[in-house]
């Protein structure tokens, strides 16, 4: 019976969505508040949030973590729940079994980031807290999972694998769609 518990369920959640954003909005707060702090009139005040959001976005690569996040959305994990129980892997959508890997079934698990394996990244940008992971099973079906569904994906997944899991170091961290 143990066979069936669920570990742990993974969905995408408004929180998950604004944490994942967290970066972009401390620029428009110190903006608006070097604006009040100013007393910018309304079009410097506007002048000055086209300005931070083209920093962020060309700079520090706001635009590639925008694009990441309703790609990660969109794809893969609208309307997705997965769960994971002690012997496998399942996806939902809208409530109806879309995938199922049982764990021995399971070749290897990739997890694909900015960061390199080493910790670091070569410059800190907005895309570096997206990452997804790739389950791969015996017949080369894949299950991709992105840090959309948990703040701490990838660490829960580890500890569900029980063996290392693969790196793989993407300066956009873009899933294949094929």
């Amino acid at each position: 019976m143990g066979e069936n518990t669920v570990i742990e369920t993974f969905k995408t959640s408004l929180i998950v969505n604004i944490w994942m954003q967290r970066n972009s909005f401390i620029g428009y707060l110190i903006a608006g508040i070097i604006a009040v702090l100013a007393h910018f009139s309304l079009i410097q005040f506007f002048e000055l949030l086209l300005g931070v959001f083209l920093f962020i976005g060309i700079a520090l690569l706001g635009f590639v973590g925008i694009y990441a996040h309703i790609l990660y959305y969109f794809r893969f994990e609208r309307n997705r729940k997965v769960e994971l129980y002690t012997d496998r892997i399942v996806t939902r959508k809208n409530d109806q079994i879309v995938q199922q890997m049982f764990k021995n079934e399971i070749t290897r698990i990739i997890l694909c980031d900015n960061i390199r394996s080493s910790g670091i990244t070569s410059w800190s940008t907005y895309a570096d807290s997206y990452y997804y992971l790739i389950v791969i099973g015996k017949n080369q079906e894949r299950i991709i999972l992105t840090c959309l569904l948990n703040i701490s994906l990838k660490k829960k997944i580890d500890v569900w694998y029980g063996q290392e899991i693969e790196h793989k170091y993407q300066f956009f961290p873009f899933p294949r769609l094929s």
